[in-house]
């Protein structure tokens, strides 16, 4: 026996995104284009800043490139792309993300946390808390840029495919 769902399930062909600063604008554009012609309608991006993880009791985030963080993308970088996005009549799913920076050691944020069961060196369990509070900083911060571009829609997101890199290939 099958059983049909009461409402038809939500459709959309969605595509995941990521990009760090600074994006190449002209490429970038392109590569959206590129998906909305293969028929997507949504697009899951990726919003990624670090957090250093090397000075106990004040975990800051930084949108910005550096020497140790590769990974970030700035906020200014975001609001364009989601104005791109929009413009070429995309939804817009923003998924936030942050990776930690401790010992060297670059990676997602939770491996460092105590009891993580990773390779990853650990911090103190006293710099948990302080470490939850830069990342609400983060999610508040994102959350005032989204007011701020006027942030048109979010839905959930089923992936169908995946462009990694918002920067041309060289």
């Amino acid at each position: 026996m099958v059983v049909q769902p009461a409402n038809s399930p939500f459709q959309m062909k969605g595509i995941d995104i990521e990009g760090t600063s600074p994006i190449d604008r002209t490429y970038a554009a392109s590569a959206i284009a590129n998906a909305k012609h293969l028929g997507a309608d949504t697009v899951l991006f990726v919003e990624s800043v670090c957090i250093d993880l090397d000075n106990p009791g004040v975990y800051q985030y930084t949108d910005q490139q550096s020497s140790w963080c590769t990974t970030a993308t700035s906020f200014s970088d975001l609001a364009w792309l989601v104005d791109e996005f929009h413009s070429q009549g995309l939804k817009v799913v923003l998924e936030p993300s942050a990776s930690g920076y401790y010992q060297g050691v670059l990676d997602e944020l939770e491996l460092f946390l105590p009891g993580a069961q990773s390779t990853d060196p650990e911090i103190s369990a006293t710099d948990v808390v302080p470490l939850f509070q830069g990342w609400s900083q983060y999610a508040f911060d994102l959350a005032n840029l989204a007011a701020a571009i006027r942030w048109r829609s979010t839905c959930p997101a089923a992936m169908t495919s995946d462009i990694h890199n918002l920067t041309p290939p060289r």
